[in-house]
């Protein structure tokens, strides 16, 4: 990442708070002294613009010119920052730069594209493709909106023709749209003939409506015309409107005009005006499905209501941004979130952008955090002016050291004999990815497949590849892309060798893969990726060809999002804590010295970057996934009950009939991770959210359903299952086997959890608390993540955590952790290490980072480090694989650590070492130049500690 000059403080932790109608701006002000006190930096808000009626996320924007007025006002902003500023606590705020939902009348610019089309000003905001193969596309927009195809939708009479204080519109269904003016005439001239016929030629609305008639006949349709059609539409919507009002028998004859015009269902003729109407719009109205082919203009993923936006634009940049970077000179924010960086065209001048954009503000430039996956090994590129990620490498990197990879075989062994027929992961993730491209982005490929058409005739040794060949070649190489993509830059001379590798890779395994396509096929698309042009190329020509490139690199990321996280983690989960956004499923688990490796180098290369064990994307509560973890380390005993259940729950579905083996050991694993204390009867709401979890899932997975083809006898075959699975009176036996395998773990999860808290306060990042994620997180995926939060008994509890540590930390830690159930331990721990890092930030900030030595009995069990510079430095120490010291569900005691130690370089005089999370003072031995703790002393009171390192 480039350095930035003069650039602000980095955070000491972030804290996501996710607003919606329920959760308003005032009331994030009205948290904040809790957050402070809690120990966080800064607040991190979910999106504030105006979004769709009835959002409950933001992510939908259909207006950046405002804060959303479900959530507040600008005053409301304004006096949250300064309530935040009083306790010293800043702002980041969640742009979103890639789309805007076009499904809510709201969006003004996406009505006056489809009202006016091309001579639309906002034509080229969206990411239209005005001129696709299909003639009757040519100039329009595709609209796949209706629930049936367009005739049966019209004959049905759910298409009706309105008029809304003036203005024409069409409904479909509960969508309104926008008729453009000069096809009015085909209303207001019959509604012309009426008036005439019974109340004579001269009378006064026959004459104007003649005029409104006649003002149509040479409407200004073209983009350079904007201002006065806009005049010309507003006199003409004005007068309409005053006729109709002032002249009741002109209302009523118009109400029979479009009760003709809209038809009579049963009468097929009846709709033909109706249809003809339609057909001169600037869109063209199609069944829902026809948008996996043929829609023509670029979308969020594969979601029709979110269209793309061109940010690459200045003109588009600035609307998207004027509101944040206003904020932000006016010292509101302190930061974004850059939402989704890889659908950007150019993310490099993007992001470079609102960097100096926001360079004049209070403080220093803005903080910028992309959401951004990076494949194991990955790095973001050096040139990206940003602070960091949102963290999802630090979720895998500590999700994978907490799992004990010594039984990975055993645990792939157990996922073989529960899911029996399971391919391998790297061919589920192929496939995936390919059916993804086959189906939910097949009109993205296609347009990216014409492009690369069209570029193959501009050389005599390409001429000859046929659209299909190219096509197929093309889905090939986006099917085997290892990350989320590329960056090549739009003016680039050459091609960075991360780039070259990434590309190399793709290419390489797609040909593999397909022996009989001619390889000539892919060292063309190989060709064009790495900018190697043949000679004799016009400026033109070598424009088409570094769109092509732009526009693959757009495509992979959603690729690779809908491919691997929304269907193969579903499909392929030996350990569902490990199916998770930013995680590998086949990498089970991690040395600690990987962990070291991974951490240092983040150190080095963004030691400001998030550090997340939970976001609105992750599909599970992050104690949840800590639970589960515990699997690695009783892959037999799981395996056996799992097997066990199935047999007990066989008379819950019939031989043959659903839930398969895959559906099923998800239902188990995901059980088994949330189970709630008291079961589901003690918990009302757990039934229905786990139905909508396990619903969710097997649409993911696309192997028996899908959102886009449901099988509803199969979903409801499922839906019964799970109902039966939790009533305790129909599955008494089971509910009280899940209850003794859940008091196995349990504890060891709990303690997975700690171990996860201290690791994301003390590795390299900026610890980031998400929505609640203080006490335990039993959760599932969105939007079951996003429910209120009772902030008010967590306030309560901290009060209670920070009264009984000031009186004695290590007594109140020992009192705790000898109930590792008790939501308040991890709030005690997420505290004091908060705490203790606002008084080190030198050490936490430094890119100084040494993994510590362990050894002993149980040295596997352990994972330490040390940051800062020697003599002021930090030491952090986490238990791991706790199973061996959790018999029976008891937390361990001091003495099961036996002889284990850790040490670290020794600073070069004397130090005093204190542990910061029970305030006890500590005296290493030195030897050999290195400073040795035993761990049953450092884990006298919690197996994790936080050793801070002073000078005598």
């Amino acid at each position: 990442m480039a350095p930035t000059a003069g650039a602000r403080a980095a955070p000491v932790a972030t804290y996501r708070l996710q607003l919606s109608a329920s959760f308003k701006i005032a009331d994030a002000r009205a948290l904040v002294p809790y957050l402070a006190s809690l120990g966080v930096s800064h607040l991190y808000l979910s999106p504030l613009l105006a979004a769709r009626a009835g959002s409950t996320h933001g992510y939908d924007v259909v207006d950046h010119g405002r804060i959303d007025p479900a959530l507040g006002n600008e005053d409301d902003l304004v006096a949250l920052a300064a309530a935040a500023s009083e306790r010293g606590l800043g702002l980041i705020i969640d742009v979103v730069p890639n789309h805007m939902c076009v499904a809510d009348p709201a969006n003004a610019r996406w009505r006056d594209v489809l009202e006016n089309g091309m001579g639309s000003v906002w034509n080229d905001f969206f990411d239209i493709d005005w001129g696709p193969p299909k003639p009757e596309l040519v100039g329009k927009v595709l609209l796949p909106i209706l629930g049936e195809q367009f005739g049966r939708e019209l004959e049905s009479g759910r298409l009706r023709v309105e008029v809304d204080d003036g203005a024409f519109r069409l409904r479909a269904g509960d969508t309104e749209l926008p008729l453009t003016p000069p096809s009015w005439r085909w209303l207001l001239e019959p509604l012309w003939t009426r008036v005439v016929a019974r109340a004579g030629g001269e009378a006064q609305a026959a004459v104007e409506l003649e005029s409104l008639v006649r003002s149509l006949e040479h409407w200004p349709t073209q983009r350079a015309q904007a201002r006065g059609r806009r005049h010309e539409r507003d006199t003409l919507t004005r007068r309409l409107s005053a006729l109709l009002a002032r002249e009741p028998d002109v209302a009523a004859d118009l109400e029979a005009v479009l009760r003709d015009f809209n038809g009579t269902p049963g009468d097929a003729r009846s709709f033909d005006g109706l249809e003809r109407l339609v057909e001169q719009q600037n869109y063209r109205l199609a069944h829902w499905r026809v948008a996996a082919h043929e829609i023509n203009y670029r979308r969020f993923f594969d979601i029709n209501d979110l269209a793309a936006i061109r940010v690459e634009r200045d003109d588009v940049f600035d609307v998207v941004h004027e509101r944040p970077l206003a904020w932000a000179a006016r010292g509101l924010v302190a930061g974004f979130r850059v939402d989704h960086v890889d659908g950007l065209l150019d993310p490099t001048r993007t992001l470079t952008r609102l960097r100096e954009r926001s360079s004049d503000a209070p403080g220093g430039p803005a903080l910028i955090y992309v959401e951004k996956i990076l494949a194991p090994g990955e790095g973001l590129p050096a040139e990206w002016p940003v602070d960091g990620t949102t963290g999802y490498e630090h979720l895998a990197a500590t999700a994978n050291v907490l799992v004990d990879a010594d039984g990975a075989r055993e645990v792939r062994e157990a996922w073989r004999a529960l899911v029996p027929d399971a391919p391998p992961w790297s061919e589920v993730a192929h496939a995936s990815r390919r059916l993804i491209l086959e189906t939910a982005l097949a009109a993205e490929l296609n347009v990216l497949a014409r492009k690369l058409d069209a570029i193959s005739e501009q050389h005599r040794y390409t001429r000859d590849f046929t659209f299909a060949s190219l096509l197929e070649a093309l889905r090939e190489v986006l099917s085997c892309f290892p990350v989320y993509r590329a960056y090549v830059a739009p003016d680039a001379k050459e091609v960075a060798s991360r780039d070259r590798a990434v590309i190399a890779r793709a290419v390489r395994e797609a040909a593999r893969r397909n022996p009989v396509i001619n390889r000539s096929l892919f060292d063309f698309i190989e060709s064009l990726l790495l900018l190697r042009d043949p000679e004799g190329l016009s400026a033109d020509e070598r424009a088409a060809r570094r769109d092509f490139v732009l526009r693959l690199q757009q495509l992979t990321g959603p690729v690779m999002a809908k491919g691997l996280e929304d269907t193969a983690f579903y499909r392929h989960f030996p350990l569902l804590s490990l199916a998770e956004v930013g995680g590998d499923p086949d990498r089970l688990g991690a040395s600690t010295a990987e962990f070291h490796a991974a951490a240092s180098a983040r150190a080095a290369a963004q030691p400001r970057g998030l550090s997340a064990s939970a976001t609105h994307d992750t599909k599970r509560g992050e104690d949840a996934r800590a639970r589960l973890h515990v699997l690695s380390e009783l892959p037999r005993v799981w395996r056996d009950a799992a097997l066990a259940w199935r047999t007990l729950n066989a008379p819950l579905h019939a031989e043959g009939e659903p839930p398969d083996p895959l559906t099923e050991t998800f239902i188990y694993e995901a059980l088994v991770g949330a189970w709630p204390a008291g079961g589901p009867s003690r918990n009302p709401d757990f039934g229905p959210r786990f139905a909508a979890t396990v619903a969710k899932a097997i649409a993911e997975a696309k192997l028996f359903t899908s959102w886009i083809n449901r099988d509803a006898a199969y979903e409801d075959a499922v839906g019964a299952f799970v109902t039966a699975l939790l009533d305790r009176e129909r599955s008494a036996a089971f509910h009280d086997a899940v209850e003794g395998f859940v008091a196995r773990i349990a504890t060891a999860g709990h303690l997975n959890s700690l171990a996860q808290t201290l690791l994301k306060v003390a590795a390299p990042g900026v610890p980031d608390i998400y929505w609640g994620g203080e006490l335990w997180d039993f959760s599932f995926a969105d939007p079951d993540n996003r429910r209120p939060v009772d902030f008010e008994r967590r306030r309560k509890l901290l009060d209670d955590v920070r009264r009984r540590a000031d009186g004695d930390a290590s007594a109140t830690a020992r009192a705790l952790a000898a109930r590792p159930s008790d939501e308040a331990l991890k709030l005690f721990v997420l505290h004091r290490a908060l705490a203790a890092r606002a008084a080190r930030r030198d050490a936490f900030e430094s890119a100084a980072y040494e993994a510590c030595r362990s050894n002993g009995a149980l040295a596997k069990h352990v994972v330490a480090f040390a940051r800062g510079i020697t003599g002021s430095r930090v030491i952090a120490a986490t238990g791991r694989l706790f199973v061996p010291l959790t018999e029976g569900g008891r937390p361990p005691a001091a003495a099961d650590w036996r002889d284990t130690t850790i040490s670290w370089t020794a600073p070069p005089g004397v130090a005093r070492y204190r542990e910061a999370l029970t305030a006890r003072s500590l005296a290493p031995a030195v030897r050999d130049g290195r400073c040795e703790l035993i761990l049953a002393e450092v884990f006298a009171d919690l197996p994790v500690a936080l050793v801070i390192e002073e000078a005598a």
